[in-house]
């Protein structure tokens, strides 16, 4: 699970645990900057320096104490655990393969993948993930809807069934993308024609009117 820090929370958090001292601008902009690099490491260090006054000790300026030890203690080194990263993606091509091959755009898909609250937050700047996922969704999204027309061949929605297939990749895709897959939604359609006309009377659809 990833842990999430702002710097105006933290510096009102060391603000009230130092006894209300502020810092100057050099010393902020300093501890700002390792913030950025390390904001976990800058978490605990306020904790425990407020702790130290909380006990007692004799601090002046809990930011002077701050600003010192991040400029004098080295920062941990940090290593990326891969099989944490496989397990995440593994999670989220089940996903993909079952809920996630019913969303429709594939600016949600991102979203609920690498966004905020995403299990592949972490990893949100690995553009050839983004490609592997959106490549994924899109196989199994064209399923989702040829098996739809299949299923409703004989009901009152095969013409809004065809437009969905028409359509398709100006909803999943934006309208920048549409020239490029207009032979592949073309292919889907002539299959899905088949398949109807294979168990359905001569008749019953009218393609051309949808």
């Amino acid at each position: 699970m990833t842990t999430t820090y702002d710097w105006p929370t933290e510096r009102d958090r060391a603000t009230n645990l130092f006894n209300g001292d502020t810092p100057g601008p050099a010393i902020e902009a300093n501890v700002l900057h390792h913030f950025h690099q390390h904001p976990g490491r800058v978490h605990t260090l306020i904790g425990a320096i407020g702790n130290r006054i909380a006990k007692g000790a004799s601090i002046t300026s809990g930011w002077a104490i701050l600003n010192h030890e991040l400029n004098t203690k080295p920062a941990p080194v940090v290593a990326t655990d891969n099989a944490e990263k496989a397990k995440q993606i593994h999670l989220a091509e089940q996903w993909i393969r079952n809920a996630g091959r019913d969303i429709v755009d594939h600016h949600e898909l991102v979203d609920e993948l690498f966004g905020v609250h995403g299990r592949l937050h972490d990893w949100k700047s690995d553009h050839d993930l983004h490609d592997r996922l959106l490549e994924l969704w899109r196989s199994h999204h064209w399923e989702t809807l040829a098996a739809t027309v299949e299923a409703d061949q004989r009901g009152q929605r095969q013409g809004d069934v065809y437009r969905r297939l028409r359509t398709m990749t100006h909803h999943a895709e934006g309208d920048q993308a549409a020239d490029d897959h207009a032979t592949r939604i073309a292919a889907e359609v002539e299959r899905a024609r088949t398949a109807a006309n294979a168990l359905t009377p001569a008749g019953d659809i009218n393609w051309e009117a949808a």
